[in-house]
């Protein structure tokens, strides 16, 4: 790369929601596959429950458990969701060939692309995942397509990357 990529991303209401459905879609992958196991499972027992045992209490506990399971994973996003409705955040990146930078407000922090866990494209954003819990979103609509095609070269050479098509 010949001179660092500057970019400035905006973060609305939309923007936040959008990245917190990725963000806990793909920190809870696991998690799912095993609520979805346990889920078909407890539909089984309340199949059985119902029509073996004839009891329908614990069938219906069963099926309210059946449903929490299944619908939970799809609704975590909107506890932390609505601690930042409403707000605007700017962040500032700026990307060199070993590492990128962050700056929000007066704090800057810098990652080396080795200390990065996996990024993720979407069509409008690019997810950073680091050590932990912490993330960071790059909003690619007011980006150069150059900007976008060297970034996504640079990820792909130097971190774990995924594209998500929609």
């Amino acid at each position: 790369m010949d001179k660092p990529i500057k970019v400035t991303s905006r973060m609305a209401d939309a923007e936040f929601m959008d990245f917190f459905k990725l963000y806990y879609r793909e920190k809870t992958k696991v998690v799912r596959y095993i609520m979805f196991a346990a889920a078909v499972l407890l539909f089984v027992t309340a199949l059985y429950s119902y029509i073996v045992r004839n009891n329908i209490i614990a069938a219906l506990v069963c099926i309210w458990l059946v449903v929490f399971l299944v619908v939970y994973p799809k609704r975590m996003y909107r506890k932390p969701y609505k601690a930042v409705k409403g707000k605007m955040m700017t962040s500032k990146f700026t990307f060199t060939d070993d590492a990128l930078t962050e700056k929000a407000g007066k704090e800057s922090v810098e990652k080396k692309y080795s200390d990065i866990q996996r990024v993720i494209e979407t069509d409008k954003y690019f997810v950073f995942f680091y050590e932990g819990q912490n993330a960071s979103v790059l909003c690619k609509r007011f980006m150069a397509e150059s900007d976008i095609q060297a970034l996504r070269g640079l990820f792909k050479a130097n971190t774990s990357y995924k594209h998500y098509k929609k």
